[in-house]
């Protein structure tokens, strides 16, 4: 199994995000050096940085291997895609993943509407997700999951200064052929999500995501 393109090991990001998640941001490098070669796509993201885009740590749990990410686009409907120093995207709305391009197994779709829905609102429900993986044939799989969103129990998270209350909720999801995972978000008041750890595929494991205020 190859590591995936578009992630560098980072000694600042070996502790996962899950863990205690109190990472700063301004500690963090603002480039990573890929792994392999440079995607075109890559060539952007300086410009992103010098304009001062926003940024979002990610941390690929499975690999422990993680980089910043840079606002490249947002769609009317609120979907932003957040590219990497070497081209790999990250699509996500409002804090809940969407899609990803560049990774292992990527995220070609999905349908999470139900979970946000209940991730937002920090309420307890029974939510269906869909989402299509791209496996190592190429080939689309599409896979339906029924998943219990619970609350678990307040947290403080640190930005530099600032410490933002939030409730932490689970997302445990089983999928039609016995496949299992857990989601996890930390999410503020009005329903902003902080942090999170992310499902993306079985090969792809698990993202974290972090953005401050």
């Amino acid at each position: 199994m190859r590591v995936p393109r578009a992630l560098a090991v980072l000694a600042a990001l070996t502790a996962a995000l899950a863990g205690c998640g109190n990472l700063k941001l301004s500690s963090l490098p603002t480039s990573v050096t890929p792994i392999q070669s440079v995607s075109s796509q890559s060539a952007r993201y300086p410009v992103l940085v010098k304009e001062g885009a926003p940024a979002m740590e990610a941390y690929l749990e499975k690999f422990k291997a993680g980089t910043i990410l840079r606002l490249s686009v947002l769609t009317p409907d609120g979907v932003g895609t957040w590219l990497s120093a070497d081209g790999a995207e990250v699509m996500v709305r409002d804090g809940m993943l969407v899609e990803t391009r560049g990774l292992m197994e990527d995220m070609m779709t999905s349908d999470v509407s139900q979970s946000a829905a209940l991730v937002h609102a920090r309420s307890a429900g029974q939510a269906k997700r869909f989402q299509s993986h791209l496996n190592g044939d190429h080939d689309i799989l599409i896979r339906a999951y029924v998943c219990n969103i619970t609350k678990g129990g307040d947290e403080a998270l640190k930005f530099g200064k600032i410490s933002v209350p939030t409730q932490k909720m689970f997302e445990d999801c089983i999928g039609e052929y016995g496949d299992k995972f857990r989601n996890i978000y930390w999410v503020g008041q009005g329903g902003k999500i902080y942090q999170s750890l992310q499902y993306i595929s079985a090969n792809g494991g698990r993202l974290a995501l972090r953005k401050g205020p």
